[in-house]
């Protein structure tokens, strides 16, 4: 969750905060010896002021139907991993990229380019994600 406040802070800096209104910025799974729920959580945001919510997802139950839910949470979970966190990181780096320069950080804005680096790029390369500033971020899709 703390994440998710920098992540408004971030976009709060290049005033683009109203992207993040009301839109899930990170997930959590809460379970049992029964069950397995999956809740969304989000920003609710109103001028400086950000309030978060959780927004329950689904409930899954191990028991019923002999054991045939008990897969549903975990590829709900790789979904996320393989889809939504990619699209979301490309949207962090994409926001990092047009924090105004500081002289303070570099010497040339060009010279250190925070998510642009080798490293990141590798990282979206794995992911599988379109890494061209010109186009929104491509999602699998299975």
């Amino acid at each position: 969750m703390t994440l998710a406040v920098q992540g408004v802070e971030l976009f709060r800096l290049v005033k683009r905060e109203k992207e993040l209104h009301r839109q899930i910025l990170t997930f959590s799974i809460s379970h049992d010896n029964r069950s397995v729920r999956i809740y969304g959580h989000y920003p609710v945001i109103e001028g400086k002021k950000t309030m978060f919510y959780s927004h329950p997802i689904h409930t899954f139950d191990f028991i019923a139907l002999d054991g045939e839910e008990k897969w549903p949470a975990y590829r709900f979970m790789r979904n996320v991993y393989e889809a939504w966190m990619a699209a979301h990181f490309k949207k962090l780096c994409l926001t990092i990229d047009t924090i105004p320069y500081h002289p303070i950080y570099s010497s040339n804005p060009r010279e250190n380019p925070i998510c642009t680096s080798p490293h990141h790029l590798g990282f979206l390369k794995a992911l599988k994600v379109n890494t061209s500033r010109s186009q929104e971020p491509q999602m699998k899709t299975n």
